[in-house]
């Protein structure tokens, strides 16, 4: 997936929950190596779900 397909997909999932997004974008090898900060936290402090009930989606 491109970036601009990601944040094509948080565009419209911030328009739908009405929330701010901010996401990350980052290789597999960042990710898998196991001493990046971030993503040692991440996995220590996983996102927790959010579930929007009656949300109307913003305009584009």
């Amino acid at each position: 997936m491109s970036k601009n397909d990601a944040y094509g997909i948080v565009n419209e999932l911030e328009r739908t929950i009405r929330r701010p997004v901010n996401p990350t974008v980052m290789s597999a090898d960042r990710w898998g190596n196991g001493t990046d900060g971030f993503v040692t936290d991440l996995r220590r402090h996983p996102p927790v779900d959010l579930i929007v009930q009656d949300a109307e989606p913003l305009p584009a």
